[in-house]
């Protein structure tokens, strides 16, 4: 057990490096350095980052949404920003919502339950944030 904790230790740097604050810039915008800009922009996207963290109306929308929301609603104003931030967003939730119903699927498909061959009915009201109107769809009406 002491071992295998010590090889965990030394190989979870490999899998979680210190974030370098290559994408600082998309978890906060308006804490931009202009000395220390991040590399992985352009001229004209450092310059629209520039023009953004000094937008206090969009400071405000900022601090009232979530941090997707503020990128895609930026997306009008400063596109080039707006697309690249989605890009590196997009995978989180993605990825956390196929391992919700990766998840959802081997608790239908138990033994008990394997003989449903059609999940879809099923998986739908595990994964989805919206609340069924169950009574409605058990009259038929839906």
């Amino acid at each position: 057990m002491k071992q295998h904790l010590k090889s965990l230790q030394k190989d979870l740097p490999k899998y979680f490096p210190d974030p370098d604050g290559t994408f600082e810039w998309i978890r906060n915008p308006f804490i931009i350095n202009v000395q220390t800009l991040p590399n992985n922009l352009s001229a004209s996207e450092e310059q629209q980052l520039l023009e953004l963290a000094s937008d206090s109306f969009l400071k405000t929308k900022f601090e009232q949404n979530t941090l997707t929301s503020f990128w895609l609603g930026a997306s009008s104003e400063y596109p080039a920003l707006s697309d690249k931030a989605v890009k590196y967003l997009l995978p989180f939730p993605t990825l956390y919502l196929c391992k919700i119903g990766f998840s959802v699927l081997v608790g239908i498909k138990t033994k008990r339950r394997n003989s449903l061959i059609d999940v879809e009915p099923h998986l739908c009201p595990k994964i989805t944030n919206i609340e069924p109107d169950f009574p409605a769809i058990v009259s038929g009406q839906k």
